[in-house]
């Protein structure tokens, strides 16, 4: 009687405010068709890295449903074996469904329909070991959406490298020594061979495919030319020969010998900034530093090359820091035949200061390929002090003053032999690529044939282009 008597005098209250605002107004409200999420999180007390995990909504996601995911995965080992507090920012909808795909009897291939639908009071914790569907009703009961909701945790390691024998045979022909370079505009890689008798070969590959490689003709190429010492500087690729003539070229196929202003006889190529191409030069029996800034002039330090100085096996870099160019040297053989545990380094290519201590130092080698990759450089095997090859990795943060062994998730495999004088390469994706190289320095030993590529895990480009 009493909920009678409410209901008699909420009803008269209506009729009187119905008097008051007077006749003709319309006061049907129009529901809600919004059956957005709008915001989602995860939570679970065992999973402390999850409170934090940020998740994005595709609105539009694929073959007409939503798609709710952390684009960041989470780290490797992660295991989400508890249910989880979910809580999702919704405008207007009025009721939620959901399929927990875990909860389903494998052998069912329906997930989204019938007895495995649930209605959700949005308090209770949900399964996600496997991804979880939301449907989404909106308040006028009529429409809905369906998102696909998951957690995504790493698979692999990320800061493993995974190794891999990328191509062999690269091409047909053996040959005792190789040199890679790329391109201008940074579209193929050029790769000159070297046969037993002195011949040179060269093939030229697409940057973006590694495994095609054509021969291309070559005019005027030096005979037993210094392969590992060819560089560029500026448009020009330069490579020195054994009776210390220096060869040009500005397309990779025409060379042209380089006639100084002065007699020259070139020892080594050390390497080359913006601003000048840095070698050693013989004078009456003694080395000096030269440079020249247009491959025609060339200015010669009066002092005369350090014995401890490496004259051929070193690697090299150039590198800017504190607004110079500096060039790295790093290993090499000395006109004594020792191997060199040094780093050299030198801003105007005259001054060069020596570095490297026997507590932060790497194996003393010739040959050692030496790359930027992952903010360090990487400096990859070589052919030691007892004419052994090494497949140890050295590492440094500091360009090269020092170097510790590369942690074990980067390690070469088993499989991939020991080898120094290896061309280096790292492409736009990511990719290292260790082309040829051979298992001893001898001028008549064979390279290897083939092509190994090394990418770390976290550094894989995913489709959309981001990490």
């Amino acid at each position: 009687m009493k909920n009678k008597i409410v209901l008699f005098i909420a009803g008269c209250f209506a009729l009187a405010l119905s008097s008051c605002l007077g006749e003709g107004l319309d006061y049907n409200y129009e529901l809600s068709k919004d059956a957005q999420v709008y915001s989602f999180h995860l939570k679970n007390d065992s999973i402390p890295q999850l409170d934090s995990t940020k998740f994005s909504i595709d609105q539009y996601g694929k073959d007409g449903y939503g798609l709710i995911y952390n684009p960041d995965s989470m780290a490797y080992g992660t295991v989400i074996d508890e249910k989880v507090i979910c809580t999702m920012n919704l405008k207007g909808a009025a009721g939620i469904q959901v399929v927990q795909t875990a909860l389903i009897d494998k052998e069912k291939e329906d997930t989204t329909e019938k007895n495995d639908t649930i209605w959700w009071n949005m308090v209770d914790s949900l399964d996600f070991t496997k991804p979880v569907w939301f449907i989404i009703y909106a308040q006028d009961q009529v429409t809905t959406k369906r998102y696909l909701a998951q957690i995504n945790v790493h698979q692999v390691k990320p800061d493993s490298m995974v190794w891999t024998n990328y191509l062999d045979p690269i091409v047909v022909d053996e040959f005792v020594s190789q040199t890679v370079l790329i391109s201008d505009d940074s579209a193929h890689y050029y790769m000159y061979t070297q046969a037993q008798t002195g011949e040179t070969k060269l093939y030229t590959s697409p940057a973006s495919q590694l495994k095609i490689w054509t021969q291309q003709s070559l005019t005027n190429f030096p005979a037993k030319a210094n392969l590992p010492q060819m560089c560029k500087y500026k448009e020009s690729w330069v490579v020195s020969t054994p009776d210390g003539k220096l060869y040009s070229t500005k397309n990779g196929q025409d060379w042209t010998v380089e006639e100084p202003q002065a007699p020259q006889e070139v020892v080594a190529i050390l390497g080359a900034t913006p601003n000048f191409l840095s070698v050693i030069v013989k004078e009456n029996g003694l080395y000096y530093f030269a440079k020249s800034s247009d491959l025609q002039k060339w200015d010669k330090s009066d002092n005369k090359v350090s014995s401890k100085f490496p004259l051929t096996g070193f690697a090299r870099r150039s590198f800017d820091l504190m607004f110079e160019n500096n060039l790295l040297l790093v290993g090499g053989k000395r006109e004594d035949n020792t191997v060199s545990g040094s780093i050299w380094i030198s801003s105007d290519g005259f001054t060069w200061a020596e570095g490297g201590n026997a507590t932060n130092a790497f194996t003393p080698c010739e040959g050692a390929s030496l790359t930027a990759y992952d903010d360090s450089y990487y400096l990859i095997g070589g052919i030691d002090a007892k004419g052994s090859a090494i497949k140890t990795i050295y590492t440094s943060k500091d360009y090269g003053l020092n170097w510790a062994p590369i942690d074990s998730m980067k390690l070469l495999p088993t499989d991939f032999e020991a080898r120094g004088y290896a061309s280096v390469q790292v492409t736009k994706d990511n990719n290292l690529f260790l082309i040829g190289g051979k298992a001893k320095a001898a001028a008549a030993q064979l390279s290897f044939n083939q092509i190994w590529s090394g990418r770390i895990n976290r550094l894989v480009i995913k489709s959309n282009g981001v990490n």
